[in-house]
């Protein structure tokens, strides 16, 4: 089985320096990078700027909340001021979550210019029964490239998300789809073989931002498996 997706590497680091240097030394087989600002204790707009011109892989910039998972504990308008100011700054990708209201998302939308949406989803406990439902409803906000990620509880719910990403691909919709947990593992490599923008995250350095992530030494071992 050709291997066809894309592998995204998580900084989510405390300091923007630890950032930068981590940007530095970026294993070469990885595709994009996803810099987790929530996760930077000394994040400002000046320091954004400096994170974004140390790249050397395109890049996501994502700043997420507690309720989405994330650690980001600032006002929602700082929080959303910094993903406005990435792309102010040209940032390859900027990830907004469906929770944060269908206006603040036209608002990025609008501003995108170069910068690419991923609208993304989380539900931490389960695969909502509502899945048709809430792709569709993800789609009316316009983002370039939709993400749902949901907790795994049988190995049946991997099919679910292939079947989605088959789905999302009949209709042109660029997308990222993901079981979290131990049971979701398989979701993050052959998503991508299905089609997804993204098969897989794994963290740069020793910490994992999901239930589930898997290094880039087992993926790319998995990978050479299915060759």
């Amino acid at each position: 089985m050709k291997k066809t997706n894309n592998i995204a590497g998580v900084i989510a680091c405390k300091t923007t320096a630890q950032a930068i240097e981590q940007l530095k030394n970026i294993n070469p087989t990885i595709d994009l990078v996803e810099v987790r600002l929530d996760h930077i204790k000394d994040i400002t707009q000046k320091n954004l700027e400096k994170i974004l011109n140390a790249k050397t892989k395109p890049i996501i910039i994502t700043n997420r909340p507690v309720s989405d998972g994330g650690k980001f504990v600032g006002t929602a308008k700082e929080r959303i001021r910094l993903l406005e100011k990435a792309i102010d700054l040209k940032a390859d990708f900027v990830d907004i979550e469906l929770s944060a209201g269908s206006e603040i998302i036209k608002k990025l939308v609008i501003a995108k210019n170069e910068t690419k949406i991923i609208c993304s989803f989380h539900n931490m406990k389960q695969v909502p029964g509502n899945l048709d439902d809430l792709f569709q409803k993800m789609k009316l906000t316009n983002a370039d490239i939709i993400k749902i990620a949901c907790m795994g509880n049988s190995i049946e719910d991997n099919l679910k998300i292939f079947d989605l990403v088959k789905k999302a691909k009949q209709q042109n919709q660029a997308i990222i789809a993901i079981i979290m947990g131990r049971l979701g593992k398989i979701s993050r490599i052959l998503s991508g073989m299905f089609g997804a923008f993204i098969s897989t995250y794994v963290p740069i350095g020793k910490i994992a931002t999901a239930k589930g992530q898997m290094s880039l030494e087992e993926v790319q071992q998995i990978c050479k498996l299915l060759k």
